[in-house]
């Protein structure tokens, strides 16, 4: 006897059936394995099943929870009102795609472009100003171009977009972060609970003023860095900067420190946690 299961997309019964597999495959049960096949898969002929062979159907495995570095754009300006953010190449129907903005303004007000949520931002104070983490789930055609937010009144500005694939396009935010404080150059950001198997990203946002340089920010976690953006590249005027770090967890994340190797006029670091689908 060949038995045949259905698909199984579902999480909670493909979990199930896995321990079923496993349990055949070890000689727990009688049969003669289990042969696995996509949805839609023919039955193969040659060799055929024997019998007592268990085929399950399965649905096509979802995405990775990746953070894809090399989509990364940028933009940037020393005075402006509208911020046009390359989409990255090689975006994809089910991806997430993240924006992370920073300004120097103490009381901007920015609006995304049409689709665009805001998933974290954190009330602005010395050390925090107007910027937020915003996103798009790409449920859709892909877009192309450039995505513009745009602000009430022109400020220094240093932005980023990047794709997420994997992530859970309905409810995207697993755990907010929140403020911590800082202590001239060292700023400490709280534990964040409840986000193991997600993904973190972390946005450190300053200004420096001349000659001071922010570059490179020292962690006390292993977070990874794919983004540094200032304002201006001229060490010698005020710039206004981000730093994008991220990671991949199975548990919560301590509290850790962020340190600049020079004198900050402002800085604050947060993290945001992704999660990925059922």
């Amino acid at each position: 006897m060949i038995e045949i299961i259905p698909g199984y997309g579902d999480s909670a019964l493909r979990l199930k059936i896995n321990e079923m597999i496993e349990t055949i495959n070890s000689g727990g049960v009688g049969g003669a394995g289990v042969l696995a096949l996509e949805t839609g898969e023919p039955v193969p002929t040659d060799p055929a099943p024997t019998a007592g062979t268990f085929i399950v159907r399965t649905d096509p495995p979802p995405a990775p929870l990746v953070l894809v570095a090399e989509s990364l754009t940028t933009y940037r300006s020393t005075s402006s009102n509208s911020w046009a953010i390359p989409y990255p190449e090689g975006i994809e129907t089910g991806d997430l795609l993240v924006a992370c903005i920073v300004t120097n303004s103490q009381s901007a007000t920015i609006t995304p472009p049409a689709g665009w949520v805001k998933l974290q931002q954190q009330a602005v104070t010395g050390d925090f100003r107007a910027g937020a983490y915003y996103g798009l789930s790409v449920t859709g055609t892909p877009p192309t171009g450039d995505a513009v937010f745009t602000s009430g009144e022109s400020n220094r500005v240093a932005t980023c977009m990047f794709r997420v694939t994997g992530a859970n396009l309905t409810t995207p935010v697993a755990a907010n972060g929140t403020t911590g404080s800082r202590v001239t150059t060292v700023y400490t950001v709280p534990a964040l609970t409840g986000v193991g198997g997600t993904l973190l990203i972390s946005m450190t946002q300053g200004n420096s003023s001349s000659p001071n340089d922010p570059d490179p920010l020292a962690f006390s976690n292993d977070m990874e860095q794919f983004a540094f953006v200032t304002s201006a590249d001229d060490t010698g005027v005020t710039r206004t900067w981000l730093n994008v770090r991220f990671k991949l967890t199975a548990t919560d994340l301590a509290s850790f420190t962020v340190t600049s190797p020079s004198s900050v006029a402002s800085m604050g670091s947060e993290v945001l946690a992704i999660g990925g689908t059922a």
